[in-house]
């Protein structure tokens, strides 16, 4: 299977996703109502003609999602000497999450976490989330210009 994957994964990916587009190009066409565009919102969001394209997308990521995780689970199986370095990157950035989440205060004093009835759990899991991201991206950058200033002196 994987070498199979390695040769053909691409060009499979690219056909699954050319038949989704063409299934929802088709269903949307044919299932619009005529002048779509001059429907109010409401009867706009009330029609199914773009069921399709949302399914396959939702369909495309859980399939993604799913061979990360196994592929991922294989590759530790079959090298763990290996992977250690992802694993402690891993585990390192799941440490540094339940830090800030530990860190974050909880405030729902916003209107727009009032908008959304968002609690305070969910408040400072946000909170936690966007500070990862931010450091994750922030460290992401620091490396990048590391390694550009170090390979202009190579």
């Amino acid at each position: 299977m994987y070498t199979f994957l390695t040769k053909y994964g691409q060009l499979v990916s690219l056909g699954i996703g050319v038949l989704i587009i063409v299934a929802f190009y088709l269903t949307a066409v044919g299932s619009l109502p005529e002048g779509f565009d001059t429907l109010p919102k409401a009867d706009q969001f009330a029609t199914n003609a773009f069921n399709i394209g949302l399914s396959g997308a939702i369909v495309l990521l859980v399939v993604a999602a799913a061979a990360w995780l196994l592929f991922s689970i294989f590759q530790v199986i079959k090298n763990p000497k290996g992977s250690i370095k992802s694993i402690i990157g891993f585990g390192a950035l799941l440490a540094l999450f339940f830090v800030l989440y530990a860190m974050a205060d909880g405030d729902v004093s916003s209107p727009l976490y009032e908008k959304f009835q968002i609690t305070p759990t969910q408040s400072k899991l946000i909170s936690a989330g966007l500070s990862t991201t931010y450091i994750a991206l922030g460290a992401a950058l620091l490396a990048f210009v590391f390694s550009e200033v170090r390979n202009l002196f190579k």
